[in-house]
């Protein structure tokens, strides 16, 4: 390709900065490795004013996505590290660290030498260990950060995405946590078994966020603690693997919980029913969608959780839960003036009776506006979407 000097080299540049990944304030912050075949790299192959500029280009060494695995480090992947995010000259900086599993036999030279180097520039963070064996110190205990970093602030830090199968990773985070993170916006923290030792360190720096995604082992009133510490909450994600009995606390049980600004919760809850503490506790003023997973419905609850936040639900998912069409039905027209999208997703049995169906004949009816007398008696009239998904080894009655 021949080179263009007619455009100035800014303009270049400006170009540049359009061709190279960034990860998704929204979704998933992983980005991929570097690679020849891709941005900023490849920029460089293609001729030596190009590569002069994209060289010179801070913007274009922000983003940078690394695989932490021993045999890649072995290879110079940690001086080719070092050299990309300098060439970065200290602007935002979006990270984003893995293992396959295997053993991160050079872990403490790469967090000593990179991680906590660069820290105070970090805007988006993701670490995501697969598992393997954290390396060991010649006492035998896990190794720590060999020289930990003076973090009084992280003033640029707004998204953090950690998910570590092993709970020695927890020391990847505690001097990342107990700084102040003026700037914390979102925390994904979906595969961590710990709370306790993750979680207090936090404290003080939740009041911002607005973007929660985590998951818990230990007990409920954690769940309410980490709740009422986010105040400006927009976005919800909790995954329940409790196998411990629910113990009720009087902080987390009985003050009324209050989040004016959440519009999406998902729950996972499949191995717990304790939910109905929540709803029977919450108000969520603008909850607009409401998918949950695999949990006995909360039905005393729940009709005066929605009658309590005055809020205008818009979307309702209901997979593999315990609940009956008559039992649904109700929920449904509670929500008749606002809902345009309902999906169910129900696992039914495959043999008679079948006493807990959330969709039967009463159900396919009242959706159904040929079997109205008049659009008033529409269960729901807004309704644009419906997807029913059943999983059954047996045919369910309202099939014929």
């Amino acid at each position: 390709m021949s080179d263009c000097p007619a455009l100035p080299s800014e303009l270049w540049a400006h170009v540049f900065a359009f061709t190279v990944f960034r990860p998704d304030d929204g979704g998933d912050l992983w980005i991929p490795d570097p690679s020849i075949h891709n941005a900023p790299l490849l920029l460089c192959r293609v001729s030596r004013q190009w590569r002069d500029i994209a060289l010179q280009s801070s913007e274009l060494w922000t983003s940078l996505g690394l695989d932490i695995t021993e045999l890649t480090l072995a290879d110079g992947v940690l001086d080719g590290a070092q050299r990309w995010l300098a060439r970065s000259q200290d602007r935002p900086l979006q990270l984003s660290l893995w293992n396959d599993g295997a053993s991160l036999a050079v872990g403490n030279s790469f967090v000593e030498r990179i991680l906590a180097k660069h820290l105070h520039h970090v805007e988006t963070l993701m670490i995501r260990m697969a598992g393997g064996g954290w390396p060991l110190s010649p006492d035998g205990e896990p190794s720590r950060w060999i020289s930990p970093p003076a973090l009084n602030e992280l003033p640029l830090l707004k998204a953090v995405d950690l998910r570590f199968k092993v709970k020695d990773y927890v020391i990847w985070t505690q001097p990342i946590f107990r700084a102040r993170l003026p700037a914390l916006r979102r925390l994904d923290m979906a595969d961590y078994t710990m709370m306790t030792d993750v979680y207090l360190p936090l404290e003080g720096n939740l009041k911002h966020i607005t973007h929660l995604d985590i998951a818990t082992n230990n007990y409920q009133y954690w769940i309410f603690w980490i709740l009422e510490q986010c105040p400006h909450l927009a976005y919800c994600r909790l995954n329940f693997r409790m196998r411990l009995p629910f113990e009720p606390r009087e902080h987390a049980s009985s003050r009324p919980l209050v989040l004016p600004h959440l519009r999406t919760l998902i729950l996972y809850v499949k191995r717990i029913t304790y939910w109905r503490d929540v709803f029977a506790v919450s108000t969520f003023s603008a909850l607009e969608e409401l998918k949950v997973f695999g949990a006995i419905w909360p039905l005393p609850s729940f009709i005066p959780f929605l009658l309590r936040s005055q809020c205008r639900l818009r979307a309702l998912g209901i997979e593999n839960a315990n609940i009956s069409e008559t039992e649904l039905i109700p929920i449904l027209r509670a929500l008749s003036q606002n809902l345009e999208s309902l999906s169910l997703n129900p696992e039914y049995s495959s043999q008679p009776p079948f006493e807990r169906l959330p969709v039967g004949d009463t159900l396919i009816h009242a959706l159904d506006p040929r079997h109205s007398t008049d659009s008033s008696s529409v269960l729901l009239p807004r309704l644009s979407r419906i997807e029913i998904d059943g999983r059954f080894a047996g045919k369910p009655p309202w099939t014929d």
